[in-house]
């Protein structure tokens, strides 16, 4: 069981869940009531009245029946409404045989009685579309959608809220607003991206039992086990100098906040002993401001670094473990010689904000031997990539 939360497209979802079951040969009913128990163990620990499971024609709508079986068989009032079953996959017609045994009561989503039934729910369970869905919805399911977004009931999506697209993020004709989205294996983009912030509520997701190695093309989140996972413990005996020296080059008397807020995210990510260099005139502002950190005020000229500043960095790079530049320095000749003599050494470098404009100027960051991080926001990206930043 993995600690990262993977984040994939809709081709990779599918193949995923095919190699999963054709290579790996874990039947899908195996997965899908991995995912049925996970569902149940995320709604949320509240005394519903009544619960309603509006199913589509396919796996996600065997999810939403599954989930109504284990829900019943803990005595919770719940209901089913699903499409003709001429549209329902092998799976959801053994899942809908299943809570037919269990005497669960189902409605055909042509039945009036079912928007009745609707009605009546204070918690409602989207289980129509999965990630799969490409194309505007239309027709019945449509008017579901609409229905389910009229009602003050709370709203868990399974997967995905149906109508979303699973990789840009844009609505399908309508959507399902959801409060609770509980992603199955994995995040889709489209979760992430455009429309999907609005519509999912809080996203979280579930692992249901497919190999880690499967999601091998997947970018993955960060999130706080994952993190805690891949950092080194650190010794309580240990002194500070044992665990990372950073010199973060930055600011300007024009925007000494930008180093600052720079510094304090840097110390509470664990640094052992952090400094700042910075311009002269805003040293004792810094030195006030963050009493855990350590400065070197230098040279300035009409409050920036000076050339003269240079060569006191020179003397430092021997001196650190890694080190940060561009917050708060503006862009001038200075800043891309330090960029430069920087991104020369062999340590670490994380490069931001007014250092990043120098990235595109002949430097070669692939033959470096040291990491390299870079930190840009949407413009910046789109002036790296010289495209628009709509395109981003």
């Amino acid at each position: 069981m993995s600690n990262e939360i993977f984040i994939a497209s809709r081709e990779q979802t599918r193949q995923i869940d095919y190699e999963a079951i054709h290579s790996i040969k874990i039947p899908s009913l195996v997965l899908m009531e991995h995912a049925a128990i996970k569902l149940l163990h995320s709604i949320p620990d509240t005394s519903y009245q009544k619960i309603v499971i509006v199913c589509g024609p396919g796996n996600n709508g065997a999810d939403g029946m599954a989930l109504a079986r284990l829900l019943a068989l803990k005595e919770q009032p719940v209901s089913c409404i699903h499409p003709s079953m001429d549209r329902f996959s092998n799976e959801e017609k053994i899942q809908f045989e299943a809570i037919q045994k269990l005497d669960i009561p189902c409605f055909l989503n042509t039945d009036p009685a079912a928007f009745v039934e609707l009605e009546q729910a204070d918690m409602i369970v989207d289980a129509l579309f999965g990630s799969g869905i490409s194309r505007p919805i239309e027709g019945i399911f449509a008017t579901w959608i609409e229905a389910i977004n009229s009602l003050d009931a709370f709203v868990l999506a399974i997967d995905i809220p149906s109508g979303l697209n699973a990789d840009t993020g844009e609505i399908l004709g309508v959507c399902v607003h959801a409060d609770l989205t509980i992603a199955i294996d994995s995040i889709k983009w489209g979760e992430l991206l455009r429309e999907g912030k609005n519509v999912c509520g809080t996203l979280k997701s579930v692992d249901i039992g497919i190999p880690s190695f499967l999601h091998r093309d997947c970018a993955s989140l960060l999130n706080l086990e994952y993190v805690r996972s891949i950092f080194p413990r650190r010794d309580p005996f240990s002194y500070k100098n044992k665990n990372g020296k950073v010199l973060m080059i930055g600011g300007s008397d024009e925007m000494p906040g930008a180093i600052s807020m720079a510094a304090d995210a840097c110390f509470h990510s664990g640094v052992g002993l952090l400094s700042v260099f910075v311009p002269k005139s805003i040293q004792m502002l810094l030195e006030t401001k963050m009493s855990y950190v350590m400065s070197l005020g230098v040279p300035e000229e009409n409050g920036r670094f000076s050339q003269d500043a240079l060569s006191i960095l020179k003397e430092q790079l021997d001196r650190y473990d890694a080190f940060s530049i561009g917050n708060g320095m503006h862009k001038y000749a200075v800043t891309e010689q330090m960029v430069k003599l920087l991104l020369a050494s062999n340590k670490p470098v994380l490069v931001d904000a007014d250092g990043l404009v120098y990235i595109k100027k002949g430097i070669d960051l692939s033959q470096r031997k040291a990491d390299t991080i870079l930190t840009p926001h949407l413009k910046e990206m789109a002036d790296l990539l010289d495209i628009d930043v709509k395109e981003i």
